[in-house]
C-alpha cells in the first residue's frame, strides 16, 4: 500500500503511453522507427528509404511502420522496469526516479529487441523460403512473439538481479 501512488504513476504513463500510440502516425513514432532501421541497414548493408509510410527496404522487401515500432514493447518494457524497481527503493525521491528513468532504459532496450526481432524474421523468412514459395504470416508473428518474450525474460532477470545486488550493497553500507 505505501508503493500504491507510485504504481498508479506507473499506470498513468503506460496509459498516456499506449493512447498517444493509438492516436500516432507512422511519422510519429521516428524515435524508434529510425535507430532501428539504422541498425537494420548497418547489420544488412541495405538502404532503406524513409517516407510517410515508414522505411522501405527494396533489396529486402520490407517496411518498418508503425506496427513494427515495437511501442508496446516499449510500454511492456517500461512497466515491467519501474514496477520491479518501485518497491526496492527507499525514499521519495528515489521512487520517484524509479518512475521516470526506465523510459530511457526501455527506449534503448526497445531499439536493440526490436531490430534483433525484425532481422530474425527477415533472415528466418529467407531461409524458410527455399523450403516454402510463400512463407507463412504466422511464421514472421511466432517469431516476434518468441524474441519479444525471450527478451522480456531476460531483461527481468537482469533487472532483478542488479537491482538486488545494487540495493543489498546500498543497504550494507547505509
Amino acid at each position: 500500500m505505501r508503493n500504491l501512488l507510485y504504481y498508479l504513476s506507473v499506470g498513468a504513463v503506460i496509459f498516456l503511453l499506449k493512447w498517444s500510440y493509438s492516436v500516432a502516425g507512422t511519422g510519429d513514432l521516428q524515435v524508434l522507427i529510425r535507430p532501428v532501421a539504422a541498425l537494420v541497414s548497418l547489420i544488412t548493408g541495405a538502404g532503406g528509404e524513409y517516407g510517410d509510410s515508414g522505411v522501405y527496404y527494396e533489396q529486402l522487401n520490407i517496411v518498418i511502420d508503425k506496427s513494427c515500432s515495437g511501442f508496446n514493447f516499449l510500454i511492456l518494457c517500461y512497466g515491467m522496469l519501474a514496477v520491479l524497481a518501485i518497491p526496492s527503493l527507499n525514499g521519495t525521491r528515489a521512487k520517484m526516479l524509479a518512475v521516470i528513468l526506465p523510459l530511457p532504459g526501455a527506449w534503448l532496450l526497445t531499439v536493440l529487441v526490436n531490430s534483433a526481432r525484425i532481422l530474425s524474421a527477415y533472415f528466418v523468412h529467407q531461409l524458410s523460403g527455399a523450403f516454402w514459395e510463400h512463407p507463412a504470416i504466422w511464421l514472421h508473428q511466432a517469431i516476434g512473439a518468441f524474441i519479444y518474450l525471450f527478451f522480456l525474460m531476460l531483461i527481468y532477470a537482469g533487472a532483478d538481479f542488479l537491482i538486488h545486488k545494487l540495493t543489498r550493497g546500498h543497504a550494507k553500507s547505509a
